[in-house]
């Protein structure tokens, strides 16, 4: 991403012709008293829009604007994500240069997903900012006629890492020194196995997710209706780096 802008948001504000050099005497003045974010402030006010107040944020961020509406993406960019990785983050892919991925997203402050998605992508992605509204039509139009199977996701990553040694993975050096922890829940593959068992859960209306790990084996589980069903069993060395990943997101 490009390097934040320091201008303030009321300034960004007057440029994209959102709200006078008077309303944001006005609401610096509100600010003042009630203590609040000057984004919030403007919108209780009536003077901006929410979308205004994320356009401008997402300015200040480095991101560009786009209008998802008008845009025909490749069908090459759109199959750098699968359609559940793509619902799951409310994201579209719309093109891939040098390298670098750029997703269109409704909520350009949410950050952590675009190093998320770069890490399970192994390369950079950047945000541009749209409106919720265009990335829902998007999805739909360019997603719904072939959703992807979450669990045949889910098994073939459980297949390929439990494939991998133990070291692979998860280093010894790693493992047994807490300060490294962390590490292991922004490894790729954890990274995808956990949001991959979030994204069966949502799917399927869970009410509780089970990382049970035993002396032999770990298996995770998911309540719906009351009934507890076996989902999985991820390699048992798993179970530290599941249990971090799951405590970050947290």
């Amino acid at each position: 991403m490009a390097s934040p802008v320091s201008r303030p948001i009321g300034e960004t504000l007057i440029e994209n012709g959102v709200i006078s050099p008077l309303d944001l005497e006005r609401a610096l003045l509100q600010q003042r008293i009630s203590g609040e974010f000057l984004g919030r402030t403007l919108v209780k006010m009536g003077l901006a829009g929410e979308q205004d107040v994320i356009d401008a944020l997402g300015m200040q961020a480095g991101m560009e604007k786009v209008e998802l509406g008008k845009m025909t993406v490749k069908e090459e960019i759109i199959r750098t994500l699968s359609p559940d990785i793509a619902r799951f983050y409310n994201v579209i892919p719309i093109r891939r240069e040098d390298g670098t991925l750029t997703v269109a997203m409704a909520y350009p402050l949410n950050v952590h997903v675009l190093d998320e998605l770069a890490a399970l992508l192994g390369c950079e992605v950047e945000g541009a900012i749209s409106t919720i509204e265009d990335v829902d039509s998007a999805l739909e139009q360019n997603y719904s006629y072939k959703a992807s199977a979450v669990s045949e996701i889910l098994d073939s990553l459980i297949e390929e890492v439990g494939s991998q040694e133990k070291e692979e993975i998860v280093p010894d050096n790693v493992l047994y020194d807490i300060d490294n922890l962390a590490q292991l829940a922004n490894e790729p593959e954890i990274i995808k196995l956990v949001n991959l068992v979030l994204m069966r859960a949502l799917q399927t209306g869970a009410s509780d997710i089970h990382f049970e790990p035993y002396e032999d084996e770990m298996r995770i589980r998911l309540r719906i209706d009351g009934v507890l069903y076996e989902i999985a069993y991820p390699p048992l060395h798993l179970g530290i780096a599941i249990a971090c990943r799951t405590k970050v997101i947290s």
